[in-house]
C-alpha cells in the first residue's frame, strides 16, 4: 500500500493496528526488565527506599514539575519489608498492609522511621 496514494480510512487501521503491536511489544519489554530489576533486587536484598536513599529517582522527580495532577508528592510513612512497597498513609489501605493485617500483624509494624 503506497501511503501517498492510500484513502484516509486505510492508513488510520494501519496506523492502529501498529499502535497495537507497539503497545503489546512495551509491555512484554518493560515486564521481562521489571523481572529482571526484581530479582536482582531480591538476591540483594535491595528495597525501593535503598534505591531512593542512593539517588534513584522518584518517579515525580523524573517530570520537571513534579506531579502531574498539581498534587504535592507525599513521603511514604509504611514499608513492607519483605517486598520494599510502601504507602503514605493516605487514602484507601493497600492490598499488602490490609493482608498482613488481617493475618494479624499490626499497621506500627510498618511505620518507618520519621
Amino acid at each position: 500500500m503506497n501511503p501517498n496514494t492510500a484513502p484516509l480510512r486505510d492508513l488510520l487501521a494501519q496506523i492502529n493496528r501498529l499502535n497495537s503491536v507497539l503497545d503489546g511489544r512495551r509491555k512484554k519489554q518493560r515486564k521481562s526488565v521489571l523481572d529482571a530489576l526484581i530479582t536482582v533486587m531480591t538476591e540483594n536484598a535491595i528495597t525501593v527506599q535503598d534505591l531512593l536513599a542512593a539517588g534513584a529517582p522518584s518517579s515525580s522527580a523524573m517530570r520537571p514539575d513534579g506531579p502531574l495532577d498539581g498534587r504535592s508528592v507525599v513521603r511514604p510513612k509504611y514499608r513492607d519489608p519483605a517486598t520494599g512497597r510502601t504507602w503514605s498513609g493516605r487514602g484507601r489501605m493497600p492490598i499488602w498492609m490490609t493482608q498482613a493485617i488481617e493475618s494479624g500483624r499490626k499497621r506500627k509494624d510498618f511505620e518507618l522511621a520519621r
